[in-house]
């Protein structure tokens, strides 16, 4: 099995990673290493990474045009996409940023594995997602609030995930992480 992970060097994608490549299992890596986190830690990471021959990094951003050509290249049944822009106080001052990366960088990447035989997608959404909601939701779409672009970013690539689901006929899981 070979699995593809964007934001490979953030937290949770390296961890990730690991745990794949411990499993003896193939991993193609993408990370574009946006200093809004420590590039220090990410390069640090991803050097642990390389250290494993089933691992195999891609330096590009998401939303960028020669994405497609990149994957091309690469065979993968899974993709566990955990790449965006993250930060609610960063999205009220450069809201750009976000658009770019977690919207139209979402939907570069899977125009790009079109064609692809995917068992499933895996990606991140977030509790932005439910604003200042005083109830906790008892459903997937009720009492969607967001108070911030990252929020309506999320909201976004969920309604984008559904449509690539039943285009492609793939099924997509989105994590609300908190």
């Amino acid at each position: 099995m070979n699995v593809l992970i964007t934001g490979v060097a953030g937290f949770i994608g390296f961890h990730l990673a690991n745990y794949f490549l411990n499993k003896k299992v193939k991993v193609i890596g993408i990370d574009n290493l946006d200093d809004y986190y420590s590039i220090r830690l990410k390069n640090k990471r991803l050097h642990l990474l390389k250290k494993n021959k089933n691992f195999k990094f891609i330096k590009i951003d998401i939303s960028s045009s020669k994405l497609q050509n990149y994957l091309k290249r690469y065979q993968f049944e899974i993709v566990v996409h955990l790449a965006a822009q993250a930060g609610v106080r960063y999205s009220l001052i450069n809201p750009k940023k976000y658009i770019k990366s977690n919207i139209s960088g979402f939907c570069n990447l899977f125009e790009s594995i079109n064609s692809k035989k995917l068992k499933k997608v895996i990606y991140a959404s977030s509790s932005s997602v439910y604003g200042d909601t005083k109830k906790f939701p008892t459903s997937e779409n009720q009492n969607l609030k967001p108070k911030n672009i990252y929020g309506y970013s999320k909201i976004m690539n969920e309604k984008m995930s559904d449509y690539y689901s039943k285009k492609f006929g793939i099924p997509y899981i989105g994590l609300r992480f908190f």
